[in-house]
């Protein structure tokens, strides 16, 4: 039933980045930069759909499940709405803090799509309610933690991913959610 559970879907926020394009009658470079990355501030962050990276980034990294790595950095063609914004740490802090402020203007819209029916806290005895957050890149993974009173953000970008294996990687969530607790 619409509206009861959140489900991520690359094609569906591809979809939602034309209908944006077509209301506003800009690209989407246009709409990030002069509606979110510069009047935020955000000078460590870029949309970069066809790769490859502009500027300074880090290099992203396949991992094996025998531990070996692969260079998978200019695995970014083709990115859309669906994941072609590449920040550092700091960045992606100020945005969720402009975010949950409601700077955006679409606070309760964004609480209302991550989670439609409400939440309890799940990192236990850490104070505000966090909203969680993982995504992965073809070489990357990141973890946010964000208090709903903006006070209190977590955010964890590893260059690495073993996603491509299956496997979760519950170190770095213990870190992320360490970091949350201690912010």
């Amino acid at each position: 039933m619409p509206g009861t559970r959140y489900h991520h879907s690359n094609i569906g926020w591809n979809i939602a980045g034309l209908i944006v394009q077509r209301a506003a009658g800009e690209s989407l470079p246009v709409l990030y930069r002069e509606r979110i990355f510069k009047p935020l501030g955000l000078t460590h962050t870029t949309y970069a759909p066809q790769g490859p990276i502009p500027g300074r980034h880090a290099e992203g990294y396949l991992i094996a499940r025998n531990g070996s790595m692969t260079d998978a950095t200019d695995r970014t063609f083709g990115k859309g709405a669906d994941g072609a914004i590449v920040t550092d740490a700091t960045d992606e802090a100020t945005f969720l803090r402009a975010l949950i402020n409601d700077k955006l203007r679409v606070r309760d819209a964004f609480l209302l799509f991550v989670h439609p029916t409400g939440w309890t806290p799940t990192k236990g005895g850490c104070p505000g309610s966090p909203v969680e957050g993982v995504g992965t890149g073809s070489a990357s993974r990141s973890y946010v933690y964000l208090a709903t009173t903006g006070n209190r953000i977590a955010v964890l970008l590893l260059n690495g991913d073993r996603a491509a294996t299956g496997a979760d990687d519950p170190e770095a969530e213990a870190a992320a959610a360490s970091l949350y607790c201690g912010a």
